[in-house]
């Protein structure tokens, strides 16, 4: 079902750019109007850095992806808070279309 694999990564769109961007080009980045929000979280992440040494590289190779992504469908990382984003879009389908090339990447 595909809110049952959504759960397993439940999309979060981060709008925190943290790349180095000016402050104009920022606010151009900005969905304006309707918008479509996606957040993500890792399922049982406090069990996984209890019990694996490698998270941290873990953690580190999923935000790459994730950031990416929201690259690739012109997203906006709104916030990040541990293993989970925040994130927006302008184009409902492209938060749909994010949501599920991250669950596929995640597997």
């Amino acid at each position: 079902c595909g809110v049952a694999a959504l759960s397993a990564l439940t999309v979060v769109l981060v709008l925190l750019c943290r790349r180095r961007l000016s402050r104009k080009k920022l606010l151009l980045a900005v969905p304006r109007g309707e918008a479509a929000f996606v957040f993500t979280d890792i399922q049982h992440s406090t069990y996984l850095w209890e019990t694996f040494s490698d998270m941290a590289l873990a953690l580190d190779i999923h935000n790459a992806v994730l950031r990416t992504l929201i690259d690739t469908y012109d997203g906006y990382e709104v916030k990040t808070i541990g293993d989970s984003f925040f994130v927006a879009f302008s184009e409902p389908r492209n938060a749909v279309l994010f949501a599920m090339k991250a669950q596929l990447e995640m597997l």
